[in-house]
């Protein structure tokens, strides 16, 4: 065993729970396969002579979890996510809130006119192949990645452009595709000059 009998190894990782509760299929892509609980976890490390000790809730990435391991007691945390994930898991309702949430997002933007995207995301990407949405119904994506910009978005051919060109030819809703760092993208673009509406596309909020 490589940890030290005092050592702790701390990861932190996107949780199921949360994943399944708020319909996150969006974050579903090729670096994105696996979403972990903690029973599993338990059993995996007690298989080699370790123990979860504690589970701490993280907001990022839509809902993450921090886990201590090690060779110490399980503390209350841990049962309680373990009791949490018995009630919770229901994954035909996870996909029936996925088609809603889809078939939301197509039927809203294509209600709207001049719409752009904010973020050149795989996350992004995965919602709007899923959706159909193209560069008829979106202007353009913006990006602050340089190697992003005057590229398209695949499978959509929607134009990704820069901060800059949005200022010039300005959209009416601005959809957060990276929804994880909504805040931050708002203060972003309103400090550049964005006037119009954010909409967040899982649940399709139009927002200031």
């Amino acid at each position: 065993m490589v940890l030290k009998r005092e050592g702790v190894l701390v990861l932190e990782f996107p949780y199921l729970i949360d994943f399944i509760e708020k319909g996150e299929f969006d974050t579903i892509y090729f670096e994105h396969l696996s979403y972990f609980s903690i029973k599993p976890l338990v059993q995996l490390c007690e298989s080699v002579g370790l123990n979860v000790m504690r589970v701490e809730k993280q907001a990022i990435h839509g809902g993450s979890v921090r886990v201590h391991i090690g060779y110490g007691m399980s503390d209350e945390t841990v049962r309680e996510f373990i009791v949490q994930e018995s009630e919770k898991v229901d994954y035909y309702e996870f996909s029936r809130r996925a088609s809603e949430c889809i078939l939301r997002f197509r039927t809203g933007i294509q209600g709207l006119t001049k719409v752009a995207g904010f973020a050149a995301s795989a996350k992004g990407n995965t919602i709007l192949n899923c959706a159909g949405i193209t560069a008829t119904d979106m202007m353009y994506i913006v990006d602050e990645t340089p190697e992003k910009i005057g590229k398209y978005s695949p499978g959509t051919h929607i134009p990704i452009v820069s901060m800059e060109a949005m200022t010039e030819t300005p959209p009416d809703y601005l959809v957060i595709l990276s929804w994880n760092f909504a805040d931050e993208i708002k203060r972003k673009c309103r400090e550049a000059g964005y006037t119009g509406k954010f909409i967040m596309p899982l649940e399709f909020e139009i927002c200031d």
